[in-house]
């Protein structure tokens, strides 16, 4: 998975929020709801992403996830640099 996130540079000081939407059929063709968690997403989502641009995980303090219906199944990716923090 790590090579579909394209790679980039952030401030060595920054902090990030990591926002994603997952697609994927909700329901069973009978019209139950199918148990998916895309929350459990998020620590492996978040590992996978920090790794890959050479970044410790615990910078990530801010993030949003979503699960919407669909026979796509993908996965939408928002990597925001909030801010840098300054030592003077």
């Amino acid at each position: 998975m790590q090579m579909l996130i394209p790679r980039f540079e952030i401030a060595e000081d920054s902090l990030l929020s990591i926002g994603y939407v997952a697609f994927y059929p909700l329901f069973h063709h009978n019209g139950r709801r199918r148990k998916v968690d895309p929350s459990n997403l998020m620590k492996l989502l978040h590992d996978t992403i920090c790794t890959r641009i050479g970044v410790d995980d615990s910078r990530v303090i801010k993030g949003s996830f979503e699960a919407r219906d669909s026979q796509e199944e993908k996965l939408e990716v928002t990597l925001w640099e909030i801010c840098s923090i300054s030592h003077d």
